[in-house]
């Protein structure tokens, strides 16, 4: 059996599953914060999905800014709460609490990333013939695919694999082209068969 790898890595900023989180999903909390919490009090509340959340002072001459990452950084959700409870008064820190409480468990419960894989259809091909097995895949919504890998499954009796693969964000396609062996004094020394599989990463947007 052949086992032949094609490897293709277009690096961009790709899962999202109906569990996951979305960076909408933070962006609305952050939002609800800063219009019923933060209104007129000059602070900006910021997260993303890596885990990172900010809260800064924009009023003029006011100093104070806290940022931590919460997902990676030991005592990060404790730092980011005593931080809070230095830049903020207790209405606005009890205000904003839950809304905190429900943006670290979206971030914590968020994926990076994901794994992918689709498998094309089983073809056959006699002596000096050929055929193509094609796959594709497409990330559900809020997520775009970080990199993609064609590879060779199930073969035999090929004389020639040829795989090419074609992404974007949105949608990734791959083939291969198998064909067979020579014939030997007129005589096939048998067919053969093969298919091909389309695997990668997904990350949200």
């Amino acid at each position: 059996m052949k086992h032949i790898v094609l490897a293709l890595t277009l690096f961009g900023v790709s899962i999202q599953t109906s569990m996951a989180a979305t960076q909408q999903q933070l962006d609305q909390i952050t939002n609800v914060v800063e219009r019923f919490c933060l209104s007129g009090k000059g602070f900006s509340l910021k997260a993303d999905l890596n885990g990172n959340v900010s809260l800064l002072r924009l009023s003029p001459g006011g100093q104070g800014k806290v940022e931590v990452d919460v997902r990676n950084t030991a005592g990060g959700v404790g730092y980011l709460n005593e931080e809070i409870r230095r830049l903020v008064d207790d209405d606005t820190r009890k205000c904003m609490s839950p809304h905190i409480d429900k943006l670290i468990d979206l971030i914590k419960e968020s994926k990076k990333e994901e794994k992918f894989a689709a498998l094309g259809t089983m073809v056959n091909f006699g002596c000096e013939q050929g055929n193509t097995s094609s796959a594709s895949y497409e990330p559900p919504p809020g997520y775009k695919i970080l990199n993609a890998y064609v590879e060779a499954q199930d073969v035999s009796n090929a004389k020639d694999i040829r795989p090419s693969l074609n992404k974007n964000d949105k949608k990734v396609t791959a083939s291969i082209y198998f064909h067979g062996k020579d014939r030997e004094f007129f005589n096939c020394p048998g067919g053969g068969h093969g298919r091909v599989k389309l695997h990668g990463t997904i990350i949200p947007e």
